[in-house]
């Protein structure tokens, strides 16, 4: 090519014809890639002399390429960002539900069936006479309770089973200053769907249970 075409006239008919032949292989590459054609795409393969000329007589030489190719420029599709999420709270006091309701650990079996159906709740904490939790009876320990009587009635025997006989004797707790980070984590390690909250006293202050968390979801 001339030095006279670097310099800024448009190029002759010729002149366009060797600089694509220059750039031929790489510019069918890119065309069976799907990627789209612009002089900034072509800067890298053809080198630095073609690239000068290319930023002198840019709308030139697309439309020159264009008309031979007629391929229409491929444009990437905008993925839209996904937000994200975080959690408007810092401790567990922040997700906890207060003052949570509880029942009795001498309640009897029938008032725990009544209690619960009427709450509608699958599963409550059970609290000693200072308040503190000693335990959850859920539905289904009652059904296993029930199972159990069902052989005992067949030997004539009473039922005096209370609600501490028939709970689990077990509290998964967490105090109020606790991060919602380990909140969470005890949450998914203990494959729960729900943590009492104690103060100092160990007495039952609030419950938070996976619904309060997705409560607490900011996008």
């Amino acid at each position: 090519m001339s030095e006279g075409a670097v310099g800024g006239d448009p190029l002759g008919e010729q002149a366009v014809a060797d600089l694509l032949a220059e750039c031929g292989e790489w510019i069918a590459l890119a065309q069976t890639r799907g990627r789209a054609v612009s002089a900034s795409s072509l800067f890298l393969p053809i080198g630095r002399r073609a690239a000068i000329i290319l930023c002198k007589t840019e709308s030139q030489i697309l439309s020159a390429f264009l008309s031979r190719s007629r391929c229409p420029m491929v444009s990437t599709p905008t993925v839209p960002r996904a937000s994200r999420l975080t959690l408007d709270a810092a401790r567990a006091a922040d997700l906890m539900t207060p003052n949570p309701m509880s029942i009795r650990a001498e309640a009897t079996v029938p008032e725990a069936v009544a209690w619960l159906t009427d709450k509608g709740f699958s599963a409550a904490p059970v609290i000693d006479e200072s308040g503190r939790p000693v335990g959850v009876v859920s539905r289904t320990d009652i059904l296993v309770h029930e199972r159990e009587r069902l052989r005992a009635v067949l030997m004539l025997d009473l039922d005096r089973t209370t609600v501490r006989d028939i709970m689990t004797p077990v509290v998964f707790s967490v105090t109020p200053q606790m991060p919602v980070e380990l909140v969470i984590e005890q949450l998914l390690k203990l494959n729960v769907h729900q943590l009492y909250v104690v103060d100092e006293d160990h007495s039952l202050i609030g419950v938070i249970s996976t619904h309060d968390v997705l409560r607490r979801l900011r996008g």
